[in-house]
């Protein structure tokens, strides 16, 4: 089912609906493979990575790409990304700022860009205009989950994706979740290993060996944005999956059973644009009851 890209209709965007507004994944698949130039004089809303790709590539073939508008004071995008395609190539990157009206009747003619407070609202009497012909939006995948809503499947409210255990099994036993339908990954290497472990529990359920066991919740805690899986097996070796909620330096990330902590792990940089994989043994859980997962302050 993988995952589909967010549209005009997620950010409300006020304007007449004219020609020349774009996803950045629409806008990559009309220029790769269709040879079709979408636009001379462009803007792009989110700092994802298909919009920062798609700066570069756009800049290659000849057009202006006047910004890279971002809602958050960080950017959602890989670091690499931001180097290669933005500052490589001298494209500005508005950070806390956001596009208000979308104007032209036709086509595209201008947007209206605007920074935000705190509570990421719109700032009255700062707004600037800046003419084009063309808006792309980079703002997120969203994992596909219509089938899985379908026979009942608990989703998550933070990924999208189903709630799974350590073997990627969800709720309804014997259905197993993997790659960007679980959750939206930044590197297609993780898509590839979480589909080989799916893959794997699914054919040890079909034969049998997989063992119904009480498992212990995992929760998400101190900027975290989610750590998956989100129950697990004591006394089992595995590795998590967690994105946090800012862009830090120098941090550790620690396992609290209650006021316990079980192990930490530290990082030079983190960033909500990559992913973490931290590896827990079963020794570490074996008496664990929860598992909270936060970023340790200083």
């Amino acid at each position: 089912m993988a995952s589909r890209e967010r549209n005009s209709g997620r950010v409300c965007l006020a304007g007449s609906r004219p020609a020349g507004v774009y996803t950045a994944g629409v806008a990559q698949n009309l220029i790769n493979l269709k040879n079709v130039m979408v636009g001379k004089d462009v803007v792009i809303l989110g700092s994802g990575d298909i919009g920062l790709i798609m700066a570069r590539r756009l800049t290659l073939e000849g057009a202006k790409v006047h910004a890279v508008v971002e809602i958050l004071p960080h950017t959602n995008g890989l670091p690499r990304n931001i180097q290669q395609c933005l500052i490589d190539f001298d494209i500005p990157l508005l950070l806390s700022h956001t596009i208000t009206e979308i104007r032209g009747q036709n086509r595209v003619e201008a947007v209206t860009i605007s920074p935000v407070d705190k509570d990421l609202k719109p700032i009255e009497g700062k707004k600037q205009t800046i003419a084009c012909d063309t808006l792309l939006l980079s703002i997120g995948l969203i994992p596909e989950n219509d089938l899985s809503k379908n026979f009942d499947v608990k989703l998550s409210q933070i990924t999208g994706g189903a709630i799974v255990d350590e073997n990627l099994e969800t709720s309804v036993p014997g259905v197993f979740a993997c790659g960007n339908a679980l959750q939206v990954h930044d590197l297609v290497d993780f898509v590839s290993l979480e589909a080989e472990k799916a893959g794997k529990s699914a054919a040890e359920y079909v034969l049998g060996k997989l063992q119904k066991v009480d498992r212990i919740p995992v929760e998400a805690g101190n900027k975290i944005r989610y750590v998956l899986p989100q129950n697990i097996r004591r006394e089992t070796d595995l590795e998590f999956s967690i994105r946090v909620t800012c862009p830090a330096e120098d941090v550790e990330v620690g396992f609290f059973d209650g006021k316990t902590l079980l192990k930490s792990q530290r990082f030079r940089k983190v960033h909500p644009a990559q992913m973490i994989k931290i590896k827990l043994k079963g020794k570490e859980t074996a008496a664990a009851n929860s598992l909270k997962v936060e970023v340790l302050e200083k």
